[in-house]
């Protein structure tokens, strides 16, 4: 009876013990529009049209972080309503690079929107093979 009353008190234990497990709330919503824009030579312009919407009142995003993969980008640039935006970029392994996006002003507030591009040339995505050119588009 003892054990019984025993492995009872231990399951109630472990079962008071665990922690709950909870989703954290969606706190941003991002669409993205890519567009490239491929020159006779090979290079390659990539615009990405950024709209980032708040789905909670008490936060807001100081910036935005675009994640390539398999990319150098050069001349990176964002833009933001005619006004240039401070960007950075880090090389996060071989194959990574992580580009920043800072945003100098606060879009406060449930359901408004922030819309930015940011844009950049890349000379890896086109290959020549004889007269034919091959693309290879990143995901």
């Amino acid at each position: 009876m003892k054990r019984i009353i025993f492995v009872f008190i231990s399951i109630l234990f472990f079962l008071g013990a665990t922690k709950g497990v909870y989703a954290q709330e969606k706190q941003f919503r991002t669409s993205v529009a890519v567009r490239y824009d491929v020159s006779e030579s090979g290079d390659v312009e990539v615009n990405y049209g950024i709209t980032l919407e708040n789905l909670v009142s008490s936060l807001y995003a100081k910036s935005f972080t675009l994640r390539l993969s398999g990319i150098e980008p050069e001349s990176l640039a964002a833009w933001q309503g005619g006004r240039e935006l401070t960007t950075s970029q880090n090389r996060v392994d071989d194959k990574n690079t992580e580009v920043v996006v800072h945003f100098e002003d606060a879009v406060v507030g449930g359901g408004a929107r922030r819309e930015f591009s940011v844009s950049y040339r890349d000379r890896g995505i086109m290959t020549k093979t004889g007269e034919v050119w091959e693309a290879t588009i990143p995901k």
